[in-house]
């Protein structure tokens, strides 16, 4: 499939500042509409009106920043989740958004009640429920259950169960936090459930490890865990430790297979072979004679966010120089694209793998989303969105 730039959302280059960079990247369900979070805590909301094009729909704050008495530390307001609700009725949708330490459900309604005004074509929005008070750590990864009612939201060493319809309580599923905490050996980085078995998730660890739950068995679900892992990894080196660690793990939308991202690969699962990945695809080994430099300066600890293609044939993650690549799951062949605005004459698209020295390790695509509508993607770079079409 050929890739074609299609639209690009952003502020002014020279309006830029860390408030408008874009923290988080969303389509929704039917892929008819795009949620884009922000490091100030403001969603917008764009919109499909014709075939493949995007048009501006809804802006509200989500987050604010607070301040956490008991740790004496500022809660940043950035979005670092969003998570669409599937749409029960016409003209209204709702979506869980996310900031380090509280979710809130918000509610975008279309319909108008007796005796209010217009709303100039915009859409009226409402926080429905805020879920707060459930972590002592940062919220990394929130997902929806398919049975429409429940969903859950990880931190570094808990999983927990929420109800969307009670804000009052939680159900703690992973707690893997240890009795002294000098013996902690590995934190949960990302969580997510199964597309349509609703008793079951996966979350990745620090370790390079990927556990499957079964929450049938206990109410804790730490002790029947299965664990998908590389046996006998190659290449071990002084930084193994920290490139191994998952910043991101995503079930195939048809169940069958697990994805998940480490600093330098892409790997896949078979759901039912949990002793060696199915397959490995080498993301960032042309940089590896610079991990001593990259990790002096703390880049090697960047995250990168992947996604299945719908048919679930295909995933796509970022890296640097505002790239991102998307691989054939078959064949393993890569495709690898630059988002580059067009009207930015500076810099060039480079269909190729770039040499390691031309990298700008400044600029990464550490967010995408694919639309289910197979032929349409999205990616973040800095403060820009880029939406691209697919054609056979």
């Amino acid at each position: 499939m050929k890739w074609k730039l299609n639209q690009v959302f952003g502020e002014d280059p020279s309006a830029v500042n860390e408030e408008n960079i874009i923290t988080s990247v969303r389509f929704d369900p039917h892929g008819d509409f795009l949620a884009i979070g922000y490091q100030c805590g403001q969603v917008v909301v764009f919109k499909n009106t014709t075939g493949d094009t995007f048009k501006f729909y809804a802006q509200f704050e989500s987050h604010h920043p607070e301040f956490d008495f008991l740790t004496s530390l500022e809660i940043e307001e950035r979005i670092n989740k969003i998570r669409w609700l599937k749409q029960k009725y016409d003209g209204t949708r709702m979506m869980l958004t996310s900031n380090d330490k509280t979710i809130k459900l918000w509610k975008l309604s279309e319909r108008k009640k007796r005796g209010e005004a217009e709303n100039n074509g915009m859409p009226k929005t409402q926080a429905k429920r805020v879920f707060g008070n459930a972590h002592a750590y940062n919220i990394n990864s929130v997902s929806l259950c398919s049975d429409g009612e429940t969903f859950i939201s990880a931190d570094d060493l808990r999983v927990n169960l929420w109800s969307l319809e009670d804000n009052k309580e939680s159900f703690t599923c992973i707690d893997i936090k240890p009795t002294n905490m000098s013996e902690l050996s590995e934190v949960i980085t990302s969580a997510t459930f199964h597309p349509f078995l609703c008793n079951q998730f996966i979350y990745s660890s620090s370790k390079g490890v990927v556990y499957q739950a079964d929450m049938r068995t206990n109410a804790l679900c730490e002790s029947n865990l299965r664990c998908f892992k590389e046996s006998n990894p190659s290449g071990k080196s002084f930084f193994s430790e920290v490139t191994s660690s998952m910043s991101d793990v995503q079930y195939s939308p048809d169940g069958r297979y697990i994805m998940a991202r480490d600093y330098l690969n892409l790997k896949i699962w078979d759901v039912n072979n949990d002793s060696s990945p199915l397959a490995i695809y080498n993301v960032h080994d042309h940089i590896k004679p610079k991990l001593y430099e990259l990790y002096e300066n703390d880049i090697i600890f960047d995250k990168f966010e992947c996604c299945w293609s719908p048919d679930s044939k295909s995933v796509m993650t970022g890296t640097y120089s505002n790239g991102f690549v998307i691989f054939d799951v078959a064949s393993g062949e890569p495709t690898h694209m630059q988002a580059v605005n067009p009207r930015d004459k500076r810099k060039r698209r480079n269909a190729t793998l770039p040499v390691t020295e031309d990298i700008n390790f400044d600029e990464k695509v550490s967010h995408i989303t694919w639309s289910s509508k197979s032929d349409l993607l999205a990616c973040a770079a800095g403060n820009y969105i880029y939406l691209y079409v697919g054609n056979n």
